[in-house]
């Protein structure tokens, strides 16, 4: 797999230490090697359980909230309601143009969703990318900063638990799949939007 330039940033050590890799992943990974690296040993490994997990809290923030549209969106249905649409767009549009109201209009949609849904979670995760958790003329909140499934210090990382909501019946082949198509420069847009992050301002 060719390096992933938007894990050029990420520590190894850190992201292991925050993605509770299993023995096994701790094990295969090399602290000489940077963290594309060691995601490609991982995947190389069959470990993709943990590839998922490393990777998802590899990313920078706007990078790890694209790659949970692009599976929400993948994994919505035909008859969709329109609260999970909208927690969706309402995601994207953060991830496109970031900025303290989109990120907590994100957090509205998902409230309304009723955070059952992939589509939830990504607009959760737009919300968690930083800034305050406390209402908006409420004394500060800062986000949780180590551990857990759904944050990291430097962004978020909701992917992993998509999986297990719903049951959905989507393999680990297909989150990683997902995540190439959102950092990768040859990748397509999957959401039907006419391009990937605008990458002057990613990071």
């Amino acid at each position: 797999m060719p390096p992933l330039k938007k894990m050029a940033a990420a520590d190894t050590r850190t992201a292991a230490a925050r993605a509770n890799l299993s023995a096994a992943g701790i094990a295969a990974l090399d602290p000489a090697l940077d963290a594309s690296a060691n995601l490609d040993l991982l995947m190389k490994r069959g470990l993709l359980s943990d590839a998922v997990r490393f990777l998802a809290h590899s990313l920078p923030k706007r990078e790890a909230v694209w790659w949970a549209c692009l599976c929400a969106r993948d994994m919505l249905p035909a008859d969709a309601a329109p609260a999970l649409l909208a927690a969706v767009q309402a995601a994207e549009g953060w991830v496109m143009a970031p900025s303290e109201e989109k990120r907590r209009e994100a957090m509205v949609t998902a409230e309304a969703a009723g955070f059952r849904a992939p589509a939830s979670w990504a607009a959760v995760a737009a919300f968690w990318s930083g800034g305050s958790m406390a209402p908006p003329n409420a004394p500060v909140v800062p986000r949780p900063s180590t551990g857990g499934p759904a944050n990291r210090s430097r962004g978020i990382s909701p992917v992993p638990r998509l999986l297990g909501v719903f049951g959905a019946p989507h393999s680990l082949f297909w989150l990683i799949d997902m995540v190439l198509s959102a950092v990768m420069p040859q990748a397509q847009a999957r959401i039907g939007l006419s391009k990937r992050i605008p990458c002057h301002q990613c990071g």
